[in-house]
């Protein structure tokens, strides 16, 4: 969304020119934004967001992958959930 993944490319090829350093690093990206669509966390959207980052990067794996905002869309409902499973303990 910011760049298009520009960032994750210029990392790339710096990396590329220093593969030694991959190994003192920790690589964290995130995904879950889709234009004119908001949030999309299937997981066929997820690992699409991935391979595309592992490619700009030029890397074998990504350490850490965030979802970004998932509240709105996987929290609530999940707490939706939630609430009406204890709303129906206590009866």
């Amino acid at each position: 969304m910011y760049g298009n993944g520009k960032c994750e490319e210029l990392f790339g090829q710096a990396l590329a020119k220093h593969p030694e350093w991959r190994e003192q690093m920790m690589i964290q990206t995130k995904c879950g934004i889709v234009r004119k669509q908001r949030y999309d966390f299937s997981k066929e959207h997820i690992l699409s967001c991935v391979n595309e980052s592992l490619k700009r990067l030029q890397v074998d794996y990504i350490d850490i992958v965030l979802l970004h905002r998932p509240m709105p869309y996987v929290i609530q409902k999940k707490w939706h959930k939630l609430s009406i499973s204890l709303s129906m303990k206590e009866k």
